[in-house]
């Protein structure tokens, strides 16, 4: 869902129902690292569009079409939510895609993938993935509503409708796990381990982009930390060679044959794809006349990643 400026500025006063998820630990997008940095280690020069995946991107752009998809099937007239606060929990705020107020219902819409699909029971279920069913208790919480219908569009062509019925221990569970978070991270400024975020790759090479002091003394967590890094990278290794054994072995039994299958269980494919096309635009401009002191002119270096080495001297 697209946020207004008014609601990105009331997200920023609160815990919203995408971030119920996080916290619990059970997205797999976000970690409750990602929730604690929206409020201590805002992005300067960048506004939420500039950080949307293609998956978020297309999400909204499909989402009227779902909606309005939704309305058409069920005969009912949904109304767009503003910005919504828990009456007691001043700390809660919900901004879900539709609301039929009449019904008590929450409308949430919904895309998800191929490779998601298997994550989504039968319709008319309430088996949907972990992380939008925290976002509707939140949202059922703060608005105090009975139910929700979740809307989702899956492979561009599946569309599938979910009944959600309130669940108060569930909520109650929510809450209570909300605002500690709340109270202890947002409030108190305590950082969750950075772990606990699917970005954190990108949130260290952001934290410190480059090396600013010359070595320095280790502590004995930092020896630690070092070793198990470089064990957890041997086995990575020994992993990938028993990987690749294994794949070599097993396009040396499909041989010529595109592949082969066993009953239901699975198949194992071995077929060409569609070749790629590169150009050297370099050499391109070169040929046609244009000197290299020009294409200098046009050059620039960006700094690479930093790069992490650990050598361990073996006993």
């Amino acid at each position: 869902m697209s946020l207004t400026p008014e609601q990105l500025a009331a997200r920023r006063t609160g815990l919203g129902g995408s971030d119920a998820g996080a916290i619990v630990g059970v997205n797999p997008y976000s970690g409750a690292f990602d929730v604690w940095a929206r409020f201590h280690l805002p992005r300067e020069g960048e506004d939420d569009d500039d950080l949307q995946s293609q998956p978020a991107h297309w999400g909204d752009v499909l989402e009227p079409a779902i909606a309005d998809e939704y309305a058409r099937r069920e005969g009912v007239p949904l109304e767009r939510s503003g910005t919504v606060r828990h009456t007691s929990h001043d700390w809660m705020i919900a901004h879900p895609d539709r609301l039929i107020p009449a019904a008590r219902r929450v409308i949430e819409v919904k895309t998800a993938g191929l490779r998601q699909a298997h994550r989504w029971g039968p319709e008319g279920s309430d088996e949907i993935p972990e992380e939008y069913r925290l976002q509707v208790a939140h949202y059922l919480a703060v608005l105090d509503y009975r139910d929700a219908d979740v809307a989702v569009l899956i492979g561009g062509q599946d569309f599938r409708v979910y009944r959600i019925e309130r669940d108060l221990e569930i909520e109650a569970a929510l809450i209570e796990v909300e605002e500690e978070f709340w109270q202890r991270c947002i409030v108190g400024g305590e950082q969750p381990a950075l772990d606990t975020s699917p970005s954190r790759e990108e949130w260290i090479a952001r934290l410190y982009p480059s090396a600013r002091l010359p070595e320095r003394e280790p502590t004995d967590d930092d020896v630690s930390l070092a070793l198990a890094y470089a064990e957890a990278r041997e086995e990575s290794k020994r992993a990938d060679e028993a990987k690749a054994i294994a794949r070599a072995r097993l396009c040396e039994a499909i041989a010529d044959a595109e592949g082969f299958r066993w009953g239901r269980r699975g198949k194992a494919t071995w077929t060409s794809s569609a070749g790629k096309t590169a150009t050297d635009w370099q050499a391109v401009a070169l040929e046609a006349g244009v000197t290299e002191a020009q294409v200098l002119r046009h050059t620039t270096i960006r700094p690479g990643p930093r790069v992490l080495r650990v050598t361990v001297a073996e006993e």
